[in-house]
């Protein structure tokens, strides 16, 4: 229930922007429980090569939940897009994402989880001992896609 909550907040956060005031997310946390693991934030971009689209706006939420024993991870962001995302927009756009990852590496040290999309493979890291998680979008022909571009990838930090 706390998860959905947060999801709802974080989808909710952004729209204080539509009234002229600072945009606000969660608040940048890393909490490890047991074989669960919570992150919220932000996610910034920190690199881009070979994109001009956005895929995350830069005002967003996140609220990701990672449970060892289901081998999955739920990323729930709220996003709103502006101008400054997209010029060609008359206004502005709100919109949420939940994405399911699937484990592949949970050790003392990090998380590592993977959604492999028919057009890119996401993949988010969440480092246990320096309290910080990465979220990167590489484009893949893997799974049959004629318009993929592998040389896109795009690099977020929770912040």
């Amino acid at each position: 229930m706390k998860g959905l909550r947060s999801a709802a907040l974080a989808m909710l956060l952004p729209c204080v922007a539509a009234a002229g005031q600072d945009a606000r997310s969660l608040p940048r946390e890393i909490a490890a429980t047991g074989d669960r693991v919570a992150a919220t934030g932000r996610w910034v971009r920190t690199r881009r090569v070979n994109s001009t689209a956005p895929l995350i706006a830069r005002l967003n939420s996140v609220d990701i939940v990672c449970v060892k024993a289901r081998g999955v991870c739920h990323e729930a962001v709220g996003l709103l897009y502006t101008r400054e995302d997209a010029p060609q927009m008359s206004g502005q756009f709100l919109t949420s994402l939940l994405t399911e990852y699937e484990i592949t590496r949970w050790d003392a040290s990090e998380i590592s989880a993977v959604a492999a999309k028919s057009v890119a493979d996401v993949e988010i890291r969440i480092d246990l001992k320096a309290g910080n998680a990465t979220r990167r979008h590489r484009e893949t022909k893997a799974r049959g896609s004629r318009t993929a571009n592998p040389d896109l990838i795009v690099e977020w930090e929770l912040r």
